[in-house]
C-alpha cells in the first residue's frame, strides 16, 4: 500500500485517551505505526492460490535436495503433501459455486423444471 502524501512515516495523528483503569490507549494511529487496514482474507487467498504452484515447486525442490538438512527435507515433504492432498474450499467459494449453479439451472431449464431441481438441491444442502 502506498504511503499517504500528506503524512510523514511514523507521524502521530492519534490522541492518547486515558482509560478508567489508569492506563491510556491511542485513539487512531499510534506513533511509528503505519496506517493500514491490511488485505482482506479473500485477497490473501487469491494471492496464495496464484502463487501456489510455484510454492509447491519450491517445497518439492527442498524435499528432494540431498544436500539440504534432513529436518528441512522432512518439513518440506510434509508441507508439500499436506497442501497437495488437501482439497478444501472456503465457505465463500462454496457459496459462490452454489449460487452460480442455481443461476445456471434457472437460465437453462424451464421454470417448472428449475424449481424442482433447486428444491432438490436445497434438500441436499440443507438436509
Amino acid at each position: 500500500m502506498a504511503e499517504r502524501q500528506d503524512e510523514t512515516p511514523g507521524e502521530t495523528t492519534g490522541k492518547l485517551v486515558r482509560q478508567p483503569h489508569g492506563g491510556a490507549l491511542y485513539q487512531g494511529p499510534a506513533p511509528g505505526r503505519r496506517r493500514s487496514g491490511g488485505r482482506t482474507p479473500s485477497a490473501l487467498r487469491r494471492m496464495a492460490l496464484k502463487k501456489g504452484p510455484k510454492m509447491l515447486q519450491v517445497l518439492e525442490s527442498i524435499a528432494l535436495d540431498e544436500n539440504a538438512k534432513q529436518s528441512d527435507r522432512v518439513a518440506a515433504a510434509k508441507e508439500h503433501m499436506r497442501i497437495a492432498l488437501s482439497n478444501t474450499m472456503s465457505r465463500d467459494e462454496v457459496r459462490q459455486k452454489l449460487e452460480a449453479t442455481i443461476m445456471a439451472v434457472e437460465t437453462m431449464l424451464p421454470e417448472d423444471q428449475a424449481a424442482k431441481v433447486i428444491y432438490e438441491l436445497r434438500r441436499i444442502w440443507l438436509g
